[in-house]
């Protein structure tokens, strides 16, 4: 009998054919947009494009003090009638990522006076493959202290999420030791509908011996207002067994404090809750990376 090998070949291009992924490369910034997400990035990597080069096409995320778009979504998918955000844009916005190299911080944030990461959106576009979902993709690049830093920003057609990689390549000749890298936000939710910036926080999830799921979640309840008839939720979700999930404090900037969790600031017990305004983080433990290595993690 004659065996019948089938080989699987995936090819995937970038066209612009796509009647509900848009993306877009504006002064340096990237947008991107399903069917139910829509998200701006600055030159910094981080939430927070200019709304002045808003697309037409964006829904407006109701946010006139900074005049920045972070990140809007529609989770009921109603053609954006009852929709959320922006969540990371008002008032005083708290929106960034560190990298810890040896006991030393590296900041991109939202706030001006944090951005010694050296970088740029190198491309924002639309994906096709046979192989996975359809997706829109900004990429930013950055490096510092002699290590590369590349995130990656996916929204797809029909998914409430954002999925992020970040991949760190040590472009140096000596080995970076005790790496640790976070990303750390204030979600204020529907504040433009509620006038109330406080969410309720919560740690669902932590790495354990049976499960490597990291997800803190941000809700706020309806008001009552038409347009947010069903609250508003955030999270950050991760499947590794080295990340760690926080909220407490508003401006971390150390990345090895959110994946330890300190004492007194950053909460990071499974079942423990919160009503205010403050943050809420993900960290990775990536320890000692060789010359020329490359560590990527996904959240």
């Amino acid at each position: 009998m004659k065996k019948i090998v089938i080989n699987l070949i995936c090819i995937f291009f970038t066209i612009n054919i796509f009647a509900q992924l848009e993306a877009h490369l504006i002064n340096n910034e990237g947008w991107i947009k399903g069917k139910y997400v829509e998200i701006g990035i600055n030159s910094k990597g981080v939430f927070g494009a200019s709304k002045f080069s808003k697309p037409s096409s964006f829904h407006e995320n109701r946010e006139f003090e900074n005049f920045l778009f972070g990140f809007i979504a529609n989770p009921q998918k109603d053609n954006w009638v009852d929709y959320d955000g922006d969540f990371f844009t008002p008032g005083t916005p708290e929106e960034g990522f560190s990298i810890e190299i040896n006991g030393a911080n590296y900041s991109n944030n939202s706030d001006t006076t944090f951005g010694t990461v050296e970088g740029s959106v190198i491309s924002s576009q639309k994906i096709e493959s046979d192989c996975f979902e359809s997706l829109a993709q900004i990429q930013w690049q950055g490096n510092v202290d002699g290590l590369g830093i590349k995130r990656t920003f996916s929204v797809t057609e029909e998914g409430l999420f954002i999925q992020m990689i970040t991949s760190i390549t040590n472009l140096s000749g000596e080995t970076k030791k005790n790496v640790f890298f976070m990303h750390n936000v204030d979600p204020d939710n529907n504040v433009s509908l509620t006038g109330n910036y406080s969410t309720k926080m919560e740690i669902i999830s932590q790495p354990n011996s049976t499960s490597n799921i990291s997800l803190v979640k941000a809700t706020q309840e309806s008001v009552g207002d038409p347009n947010d008839l069903d609250g508003s939720a955030v999270s950050f979700y991760a499947n590794d067994e080295n990340a760690r999930v926080t909220f407490g404090g508003f401006n971390n900037r150390i990345a090895s404090d959110v994946w330890n969790g300190v004492f007194g600031l950053l909460e990071n017990t499974v079942g423990s809750s919160s009503t205010s305004d403050i943050a809420m983080s993900i960290a990775f433990k990536l320890g000692d990376i060789l010359p020329s290595e490359t560590k990527t993690f996904v959240y």
